[in-house]
């Protein structure tokens, strides 16, 4: 069965689309990595300020003992 010319038209319409999905979703996977870490950061520096301030409440209360 060979290939007729309409089948190559259609073909060569629909790469611009596939190509267009394709550049989409490597984006959302980029932009999705970038979110994930932005979070840990956040996570990370509220970790460290959470041990902190216990570590300041504790010189407190054995001041005050």
């Amino acid at each position: 069965m060979a290939i007729q010319p309409i089948d190559l038209q259609t073909l060569y319409s629909q790469l611009e689309n596939v190509s267009k999905t394709v550049a989409h979703q490597q984006q959302g996977v980029h932009l999705n990595n970038a979110i994930q870490q932005d979070v840990k950061a956040r996570q990370m520096e509220k970790e460290k300020t959470a041990v902190q301030k216990l570590q300041n409440d504790k010189n407190n209360i054995e001041a005050v003992k």
